[in-house]
């Protein structure tokens, strides 16, 4: 079995993570990697971007070619819908979903009001949470690898950054955090912390992988997150959000958007049974499109 994957230490890990649960089944497995338009354009914001998936289409379009048997991708960087000829076949267990503060020095912290620190970060999201709680925050734009971030940080080029906690954690890079931000009040991205296997509708190996790599939890979350995310009809350029917990036989998402530089938090939250996630995800996202168009 081919597995396509970026070239990124963290995007290999992830691969390798798939490689040797698929190893545990008996299934042999090697790594194929691409270089997709994010990691080759990276002097030019994220959100400036024209078009979706710039991390995920040269894997996608590898598959729809048969280069590859399946893609992996990080989920939060995955656009809303996917090719019809393709298929999200599993989402590994989440790591933890919340953003990260790294820093040389634990004075460095959004909260404290004293000092004017120079944060850096991609996302549109991150950016307008900031500009929401922490208006005294100097935002500077970063770009590249969870490496190439980290060592620009380290180089004094910014006081802070803020990163995906998971990636940090599979890059075991935890001893730079200074502050872990609170999911419920600095919702994470749609997606993020799971891991996603893509694969072409119809391959005859696509439910072997289901049953050896799904994390039904993970996929009955993310698969909220996503149809939210879908219906909204947003991406890497909006400040969007969406968390799903599931419990049980519960799902419960919290969603929505900010607008205006940050200055207008539009939030729903609501439960439903775990059947009814993606149902959950569509009617929450009409109520927010709602509140922005009043």
């Amino acid at each position: 079995m081919v597995i396509g994957t970026r070239g990124s230490k963290l995007a290999l890990w992830q691969a390798n993570w798939v490689k040797s649960s698929l190893a545990k089944a008996g299934i042999e497995s090697q790594l194929k990697t691409y270089t997709t338009q994010g990691d080759k354009v990276t002097n030019v914001p994220l959100h400036s971007f024209s078009t979706t998936g710039i991390f995920t289409k040269a894997l996608d379009d590898a598959l729809l070619k048969g280069e590859i048997d399946i893609a992996v991708h990080s989920a939060k960087d995955m656009a809303s819908s996917i090719h019809d000829e393709l298929e999200i076949l599993a989402f590994l267990e989440r790591e933890d979903p919340r953003d990260a503060l790294l820093a040389k020095s634990v004075e460095v912290n959004l909260e404290n009001f004293s000092r004017q620190f120079v944060i850096g970060t991609s996302s549109v999201r991150r950016r307008s949470f900031i500009q929401h709680y922490f208006s005294h925050i100097t935002l500077k734009e970063l770009r590249g690898n969870v490496d190439t971030r980290v060592q620009k940080m380290l180089d004094g080029e910014y006081d802070g950054i803020i990163l995906a906690l998971a990636g940090v954690k599979r890059m075991g890079l935890e001893k730079q955090v200074v502050q872990k931000l609170s999911h419920h009040s600095f919702i994470p991205a749609v997606g993020q912390g799971a891991v996603a296997v893509v694969g072409r509708k119809g391959w005859d190996k696509g439910e072997t992988c289901t049953k050896t790599l799904n994390h039904e939890e993970t996929s009955i979350a993310v698969k909220a997150e996503r149809a939210f995310l879908r219906t909204l009809g947003g991406g890497c350029s909006q400040p969007v959000f969406g968390h799903a917990l599931v419990w049980q036989n519960s799902v419960k998402l919290t969603c929505g958007k900010l607008l205006n530089d940050g200055k207008t938090l539009i939030r729903e939250v609501a439960e439903d049974d775990v059947q009814h996630a993606e149902i959950l995800g569509k009617t929450l996202a009409e109520k927010v499109l709602l509140k922005i168009n009043q």
